[in-house]
This record gives C-alpha cells, structure tokens and sequence, in this order.
C-alpha cells in the first residue's frame, strides 16, 4: 500500500474516532469572520462546494447562504451525521459528496465559491 492511502486512512480514522465529540455550536470570532466571508462571496444564484466539510459542524449554518451547497469529505461517516444534521434543520439545497480532495470529482467551473476551514492541515 502507497504512503498516501496509508495517510488517507490514518486521516479517516483519526475523523471516526472523534465524531463522538459533539460541536457545541458556539458563535466565536472566528465562526462569525467564516460565516461572514461565505455571505460575502456566495448569494441566492451562486453553487459553493465545502472542501473537507467533514460533519457539516459549520456547513449547515452556511447553507442557507446559497443557492446549491455541496459538502465534499473523504470520511463516509462524517457524510452521514452531516446528513442527520441536514434532516433535522430541514435544508433541501444541499450535496454531500464522498470523495477525495486530490481528485475532486467535478469539473473545472463548477462552482463560484470554494472554501476549506480546518481541513488543508490534513492535505500533504
């Protein structure tokens, strides 16, 4: 097995491990300076794709921020709470798509807006 399915792995894993630990939610500095940055270049017409969305801790807030919103994680199962979380604020805008950020499966153009908060760390 290559390094980088090695280090994709070990990436998923260590996301698995660690959905137990709940999001509070808080509204810091920094989750309003997010949020204010993703209003301020998207808009009812615009397509914005979450690069790393993992659980959607902060995506859900930032859908309604768009007019289409497409989460894109390598860890299935945080796909699936960010799904629960959609489910339960009721947002139909949105796409969780389970892929890879070094081969994103979509083509060049498709989105007006693309962002990643916390996940380019885990890129090598």
């Amino acid at each position: 097995m290559d390094s980088s399915r090695d280090y994709k792995r070990a990436v998923v894993d260590y996301y698995r491990r660690h959905l137990a630990i709940p999001y509070r939610g808080e509204d810091t500095h920094a989750t309003r300076l997010k949020r204010e940055l993703v209003r301020r270049y998207s808009g009812k017409g615009t397509r914005t794709l979450s690069a790393g969305c993992g659980a959607g801790a902060l995506e859900v807030s930032f859908a309604a921020l768009s007019g289409w919103s497409v989460g894109l994680d390598l860890t299935a199962d945080c796909l699936r709470r960010y799904r629960e979380k959609l489910t339960h604020v009721g947002t139909g805008n949105v796409s969780l798509v389970n892929g890879d950020l070094y081969n994103p499966p979509f083509r060049r153009g498709s989105f007006d807006l693309v962002y990643s908060f916390g996940t380019l760390y885990n890129i090598r």
